[in-house]
């Protein structure tokens, strides 16, 4: 189902799903679509 905010052309453009990576720092979790940690630490 389509956001109010985002028009019909860009749902349209939006990938089916994402890739995400989750990490624990200083007891948070982050949640980022860098996924790669040898080129985002």
């Amino acid at each position: 189902m389509r956001p109010h905010w985002m028009t019909a052309e860009e749902y349209a453009c939006a990938p089916e799903t994402l890739v995400i990576r989750e990490l624990k720092v200083s007891g948070k979790i982050l949640m980022t679509t860098l996924t790669c940690p040898a080129l985002t630490p």
